[in-house]
């Protein structure tokens, strides 16, 4: 995209922003947008300091599920404000402080309250919250075999979080669709092992060992591929998936616990997914 520049003044020059972007992001006259000097050229966004919007939600019922699914899904969906009326003061202030970040709940009146955002982390966090949800991961797959598994709150936790980020198209994300898919599979990953631990059957075999030890190996090449952002790991990401987990795997299927299996080709097999959708990211930023 071309722009011409327009004198102005003695020494200034202007150019128009495209009104596609413009509406996108909401903008109007005498709005301000911070403009960085970056090696490639001038990045320009719009200021972090929007309009406030806010949503109010009625009769959600009494399913700990479908609370947690409407707060949820308006808090990645950008808005800075929740009003609901609920009877469970309790209920509504515990899945605020484990799967809201930065936001706090308030009661207003009877059976009504207002979450709100109060300390959210900066925006410009992203990357460093992605590399901590994937360091958390390898972390949980190391001590599946142990009776310990802790992180998938806070995974959730930051996975709302940088969706909410994308919602509210702050960033210059090139790729949002991806970025959301890519985040979905991690979050899978640590359901699928949080699930292992809660229903596994028996100590792991020296199959499931091995299992394990290739689940490893898989988080640890989609790791590297994000932090270099570089895509040469994830070659050898597909020969696992392809010629040891579903070999090993299947096979195991017939002779081993059949739960146990099921849920350790499930997160290898998420593992794999993410991949799709981080090849797109690294390619977008290339």
């Amino acid at each position: 995209m071309r722009r011409k520049l327009i004198k102005q003044g003695k020494t200034g020059l202007t150019i128009y922003l495209p009104k596609k972007w413009v509406d996108e992001k909401e903008l109007n006259s005498e709005d301000e947008v911070d403009i960085e000097i970056t090696n490639e050229g001038l990045l320009i966004n719009p200021t972090t300091t929007k309009k406030r919007s806010e949503i109010t939600i009625q009769n959600p019922g009494d399913s700990e599920s479908m609370i947690r699914t409407v707060l949820v899904n308006a808090y990645r969906s950008g808005f800075d404000k929740i009003i609901i009326e609920h009877k469970n003061e309790k209920l509504i202030h515990s899945i605020v402080q484990k799967h809201l970040l930065g936001f706090e709940t308030f009661k207003q009146k009877n059976n009504e309250f207002s979450i709100e955002s109060v300390a959210e982390p900066s925006f410009e966090e992203f990357d460093r919250l992605v590399e901590k949800i994937l360091f958390i991961l390898i972390d949980i797959i190391k001590e599946l075999g142990n009776n310990n598994i802790v992180g998938i709150e806070q995974i959730q936790k930051y996975d709302n979080f940088l969706k909410r980020a994308i919602s509210k198209n702050i960033l210059t994300i090139k790729t949002p669709f991806q970025s959301w898919s890519f985040l979905s599979n991690l979050v899978q990953i640590g359901r699928q092992a949080h699930h292992l631990h809660k229903f596994k059957e028996k100590e792991f075999s020296s199959k499931e060992k091995e299992l394990i030890s290739l689940i490893d190996k898989m988080i640890h090449l989609v790791q590297k591929a994000y932090l270099k952002k570089n895509t040469d790991s994830l070659q050898e990401l597909h020969e696992v998936m392809n010629k040891e987990i579903y070999n090993i795997g299947f096979n195991a299927m017939k002779t081993e616990n059949p739960v146990n299996v099921h849920y350790l080709i499930t997160i290898a097999r998420n593992i794999y997914l993410s991949n799709s959708a981080l090849i797109a990211i690294i390619q977008s930023n290339t």
